[in-house]
């Protein structure tokens, strides 16, 4: 989808529309269909919500939208401030703290001994923001202007990383080597 990006000149809208499209898909196979509001209105699932859990919710999601404004706004400034692209501020600094969820998940998975929820975690994390968050970011904008350079960069550092990680869940199992390689493959991006 990133190559796409570089490679086309797909009007930003219609391409934003294909990639939620594709999110919707996706949700939609990989639950089999069983997310119907049939389901979600089932005695199980009305049992186990708690109005308490909701209020949480969105108590949580509010202090996310507060904390996005404010990263926004500092990284711009960063940018501004360095002479850097906001691009590789976005891929570098903003990435991290938004990733910080993901990263906790995943250890806390690994911890309990639920390493398929880390993984899934993060890979389904990283399809989000490809596809539905992409998605409506081209929706909403009706021109992008990207540096293309620092964006090419970012864009195969991503490709590498999606394939020797694909390489090594095709075999059923990750090693920790493997883990190791993956560290490194961002430690280099991140120099």
């Amino acid at each position: 989808i990133s190559l796409l990006i570089i490679i086309t000149d797909i009007p930003t809208r219609v391409f934003g529309g294909l990639l939620i499209l594709f999110y919707v898909w996706f949700i939609w196979t990989s639950t089999k269909g069983k997310l119907t509001l049939k389901y979600l209105r089932a005695k199980k699932v009305r049992d186990r919500f708690k109005p308490m859990w909701f209020f949480g919710f969105l108590l949580s999601a509010g202090f996310v939208v507060g904390s996005a404004v404010m990263s926004v706004r500092a990284a711009t400034i960063l940018a501004d401030l360095l002479g850097i692209s906001q691009t590789i501020i976005g891929a570098t600094i903003i990435a991290i703290s938004t990733n910080l969820p993901e990263l906790t998940i995943a250890i806390r998975s690994v911890l309990n001994k639920h390493e398929s929820l880390g993984i899934g975690n993060v890979l389904g994390s990283n399809l989000t923001g490809v596809t539905l968050i992409l998605g409506l970011v081209f929706l909403l904008s009706p021109t992008i202007s990207l540096d293309r350079a620092a964006y090419s960069t970012v864009v195969i550092y991503l490709i590498g990383a999606s394939l020797l990680l694909w390489i090594f869940i095709g075999r059923g199992k990750l090693e920790r080597f493997e883990g190791v390689i993956l560290v490194s493959i961002f430690v280099i991006f991140m120099i």
